[in-house]
């Protein structure tokens, strides 16, 4: 396997690691047990909508055997066919290899020295080695400057949460919320993490309550891949599929600090009436105000919690079925194959950056098969890189004797 999909498959499994979890967090153990283990026994099931699953599930190995088989020409396609793009030889990646650690250092070093601010702000957040308390520090001052850049303030809040310094995270900062992303009950779910590492009770319930009246909860994932495919177009010779491997794997990779808020709903619900209905509230506010299924299984725990502390096993179990219907496999082969197009396809990709952001992960991969599929029906359609030791169809060719 090359180094590309390897990057690729990496960038899956962190994401599917990532949300399984948050959709199966430790649980209040003195909770039923009966229904704990339930839940840890459920199956994974296929994350969709209605629709039949998309081919067939593969495992990983499934994944890593295919891309070391030779393909053979294709006489009829199938009408879920999808072009695969195959890989270069050992050779070749690793003087790719090389190349593209060039180019990282160059762009690293132009957004150094940059004043554009958006690539400050890329600097500071992913390649600046500064201490946690520096960087929390930097961040305030570049919010500060930029009050309504809406990934600044968000990994601020995040770096709150786990560098906590009270003349930063203040109300101060916490009331900027309203004007950064007023609808956005993420944000105040982010504050109440940092109540929650302070031990203030008042503190947190105020803010998810606040949060809880918000319509929606997310936490930008495609809005941060977006922008560092943006800023690595920008400053450097980066190919297309370069920048969305890297841009994808940081935007996949981003810390998301709500683990905090969850553990003192579980760990305090029991004993405070008040902070158990407010926890519950917040549940069903992910669950039905997100279009991520990280979140919305975030808010289904919750709700299990919660009813797991009242004895109602009907409530649990309905709660379940919808948990598997959320939770990840590993990619279907059409899911696969469609994702690695898409690192080749600049239309491809920004069709899902952008249906994501405003439509859900769930409706956007299920367009990018649709699309990858569409595409892959013309003839002439190959975005792939032509490899001189092979045709797009993944052929070997005899060696050229001008060669």
């Amino acid at each position: 396997m090359s180094i590309k999909s390897r990057s690729i498959v990496i960038i899956f499994l962190l994401f599917v690691i990532t949300t399984l979890y948050f959709l199966n967090p430790p649980t209040n153990q003195n909770a039923n047990k009966e229904t704990a283990t339930s839940s840890t026994a459920s199956t994974i099931e296929q994350v969709q909508k209605k629709e039949k699953p998309y081919g067939v599930k593969p495992t990983v190995s499934d994944f890593i055997d295919s891309n070391n088989q030779e393909q053979t020409a294709i006489v009829e396609k199938a009408d879920d066919y999808i072009v695969e793009c195959k890989n270069s030889s050992t050779e070749s990646n690793d003087l790719a290899q090389e190349v593209l650690q060039a180019k990282e250092s160059h762009y690293i070093e132009q957004l150094k020295e940059s004043d554009v601010p958006e690539h400050q702000l890329a600097y500071l957040l992913t390649f600046n080695k500064q201490s946690k308390a520096a960087k929390l520090s930097a961040l305030a001052d570049f919010s500060n400057q930029y009050p309504h850049n809406k990934l600044a303030f968000e990994r601020l809040l995040n770096l709150c949460v786990s560098q906590d310094n009270q003349n930063i995270c203040n109300d101060n900062l916490f009331s900027r919320i309203e004007s950064v992303d007023k609808n956005n009950g993420y944000l105040w779910q982010l504050v109440a993490s940092i109540k929650a590492r302070r031990n203030d009770d008042a503190g947190f319930i105020e803010a998810l309550s606040r949060g809880n009246k918000k319509s929606f909860s997310t936490y930008y994932r495609f809005e941060t891949i977006d922008f560092y495919k943006n800023s690595m177009q920008e400053l450097s010779h980066f190919t297309f599929n370069e920048l969305m491997v890297s841009a994808t794997g940081i935007g996949t990779a981003i810390a998301v600090n709500i683990d905090e808020f969850v553990q003192y709903c579980i760990k305090n619900s029991k004993n405070n009436t008040l902070l158990a209905d407010t926890c519950f509230q917040t549940g069903l506010q992910m669950e039905q105000g997100s279009k991520d299924s990280l979140f919305s299984g975030v808010g289904i725990n919750l709700q299990e919690n919660y009813y797991q502390g009242i004895d109602r096993s009907d409530a649990i179990k309905n709660l379940q079925q919808r948990k598997q219907q959320l939770m990840p496999q590993f990619p279907s082969k059409q899911q696969f194959q469609s994702y690695m197009l898409m690192m080749f396809d600049e239309e491809l990709a920004q069709n899902w950056l952008n249906n994501a952001a405003n439509n859900g992960e769930l409706e956007a991969t299920n367009q990018l098969i649709a699309d990858a599929i569409l595409f892959s029906k013309n003839e002439n359609y190959n975005p792939c890189p032509i490899d001189d030791s092979s045709d797009f169809t993944g052929n070997s060719k005899e060696p050229s004797i001008i060669d």
